[in-house]
């Protein structure tokens, strides 16, 4: 009786671990998701990187693209109010000083910045 139970349990095991290694999970679909990079992320990856951050976007200047193309100032949708490179909230920037103003532009994704007589292209950054 005792060699019996020790045969079916082996038998049992064999077939077991047979149906697991024959199992196919190629059918099954895998998501990813990605959303856009934090400031921390990016003066990471790039140390100089001058960005600033509006209703919880990076914006980065530099994106060579960007400066090919042309862009209409539109409204003031906000301000620099703080300079860090490590604490980062709406209103923060890398390198822009307090008080800088924000434009809007007729590009989606692009905003412009006045500083020193020179406009600035800054660029939404959107997926890491």
């Amino acid at each position: 009786m005792n060699k019996k139970v020790i045969f079916w349990g082996v038998m049992i095991l064999l077939a077991l671990s047979l149906l697991v290694a024959c199992n196919n999970d190629d059918n099954e679909e895998t998501t990813s998701s990605s959303k856009p990079p934090t400031a921390q992320e990016v003066l990471r990856d790039e140390p100089d990187a001058d960005i600033f951050q509006i209703k919880g976007i990076i914006y980065q200047t530099g994106i060579e693209w960007a400066n090919h193309v042309k862009v209409t100032k539109n409204k003031k949708i906000g301000i620099i109010k703080e300079t860090s490179k490590s604490k980062f909230k709406d209103g923060t920037a890398s390198k822009l000083p307090p008080n800088t103003d924000i434009f809007s532009t007729n590009e989606q994704d692009i905003l412009i910045v006045e500083e020193n007589g020179e406009v600035k292209k800054y660029v939404a950054l959107s997926e890491g």
